[in-house]
């Protein structure tokens, strides 16, 4: 799977298939009990995270083909508002179902 993870002073794009690799990182530094708006998109082999409407970091990997989404919380607590999942690939047909 992939994963967007948000640590003390980054934000990294990162691939687990058997064992963690980052794919890109960069410094990002988020205040505490400050509201953010976090988009991750996949679009093809191009993973992208924008805050608050600014892309900060991109990156390019084709293991996975499809998948789902989740979200998890490590240490800590997180809130979500206004939470959503879009399918950007309209035609896409799952693998037995065509």
């Amino acid at each position: 799977h992939y994963g967007v993870w948000f640590t003390k002073d980054t934000v990294q794009i990162v691939r687990n298939c058997y064992g963690e690799q980052v794919l890109a990182a960069v410094p990002l530094a988020l205040e505490e009990n400050r509201g953010y708006k976090l988009e991750a998109r996949v679009e093809g082999d191009q993973i992208s995270v924008s805050v608050d409407g600014r892309r900060v970091l991109t990156a390019r990997d084709a293991t996975f083909a499809v998948g789902g989404a989740g979200f998890a919380v490590e240490r800590g607590v997180s809130g979500f508002r206004e939470l959503a999942l879009e399918a950007t690939t309209r035609d896409f047909v799952p693998p037995g179902a065509g």
